[in-house]
């Protein structure tokens, strides 16, 4: 029964911080446009279900991996350098990351084609689309990650608890067993000692009759001692 409510608990305990994660992640693009400078940059935006910072934090780690990054004002710039075969020129692209409401993050990220051929333009534009695709996908894996992690750690340390908790319940169940035992004991000995004093009442009932019987013996004994001495007197 222990073994079967330890397994349990940890299954709940593991389970339960995932329930509300575990579903498909939506990983949908939607076309949007940023505000770069006074000109509106067309681009595409991802939506996220955790908090502004936490998201900002994430992606700027993220892409500084792989494009240079300025935070300013409005939005944030990042450089990707040229690669032979890959591109003719440096790639520039604009991202910000807000939250419309209180519930959902939206991060957006537009091309600068400014410079680049226009052959190259969708292609790069399709990338970027999926950079934001990518990121999104490991922020959630991360998060995930961390927390089965943490659930895991947390499993861990109620199992420790709980094994304690059983040792201490044998030595426990134990020690009830040996008073028990004592209990027991000391009843059979109340009721032997409460028959050994029955007993000596008895005794003592009957020797102080019999200490009564002796001693009306032992006047009477003493008067015909008196009597036959008065009688031996009274012969000359």
């Amino acid at each position: 029964m222990q073994l079967v409510l330890k397994s349990t608990l940890i299954g709940l305990i593991s389970l339960s911080p995932l329930i509300g994660i575990s579903q498909k992640i939506d990983l949908s693009t939607k076309s949007a446009k940023l505000n770069i400078d006074g000109n509106a940059v067309v681009g595409n935006s991802i939506e996220f279900d955790f908090q502004q910072n936490a998201v900002f934090k994430a992606w700027w780690k993220w892409s500084k991996e792989f494009s240079r990054t300025e935070t300013l004002k409005e939005y944030t710039r990042h450089t990707i350098p040229a690669v032979d075969g890959e591109s003719t020129a440096p790639v520039i692209f604009y991202s910000k990351v807000h939250s419309p409401d209180s519930i959902k993050t939206v991060l957006v990220a537009a091309l600068n084609d400014n410079g680049l051929p226009s052959d190259e333009i969708e292609k790069h534009q399709k990338q970027i689309s999926q950079l934001i695709t990518d990121f999104k996908l490991d922020y959630y894996k991360n998060n995930l990650q961390k927390k089965v992690s943490d659930t895991e750690k947390l499993a861990s340390k109620i199992s420790k608890s709980l094994d304690g908790y059983m040792t201490d319940n044998i030595k426990l169940s134990q020690q009830l067993q040996d008073t028990q035992e004592d209990t027991e004991k000391h009843r059979q000995a109340i009721a032997e000692n409460e028959s050994m004093i029955n007993d000596l009442k008895e005794r003592m009932e009957v020797n102080e009759m019999r200490s009564d019987s002796v001693s009306n013996e032992l006047e009477k004994i003493k008067q015909t001692l008196e009597d036959l001495k008065k009688m031996m007197g009274g012969i000359r």
